[in-house]
């Protein structure tokens, strides 16, 4: 995963009673998931670091940060990750699975549960919603 760590955090009014003991607690990171993918056994590609530098590096070789601020849509998965690998500070997050065989599904489940924006494929359905004013 690729995970945007923004230098930001966020302090709570009133500490949750569970975490009231340590002070540094009181205080909400920020991580957004912009990016899931696998390496390795079931299909993938190769070894996390051949996955890393034989797709990811050249993507962000000539990627800027005002790629963010594209009023153009990224549509293909190039272009996607492109724009939110970017994205500083970015963190690489990764688990070991010992049964290969459930990777693929284990990265669409997470693909779906967490919905990053650099994803093409496996992207849960969208709908439009009716709206209306608020205290109506």
């Amino acid at each position: 995963m690729f995970v945007w760590c923004p230098p930001f955090r966020l302090k709570f009014a009133d500490a949750i009673e569970a975490y009231s003991e340590s002070p540094t607690n009181a205080f909400f990171f920020t991580h957004y998931v912009v990016y899931v993918g696998q390496a390795g056994g079931g299909g993938g590609q190769g070894t996390l670091c051949a996955r890393f530098k034989g797709d990811y590096a050249r993507i962000l070789e000539d990627s800027s940060p005002k790629e963010l601020f594209s009023r153009v849509e990224a549509r293909t998965r190039k272009e996607k990750l492109k724009r939110y690998l970017s994205l500083e500070p970015l963190e690489y997050w990764f688990m070991v699975v010992e049964d290969t065989d459930t990777l693929k599904d284990l990265e669409r489940s997470l693909q779906q549960f967490l919905n990053p924006p650099a994803i093409v494929q496996n992207r849960p359905a969208l709908y439009t919603a009716e709206t209306r004013k608020a205290f109506e």
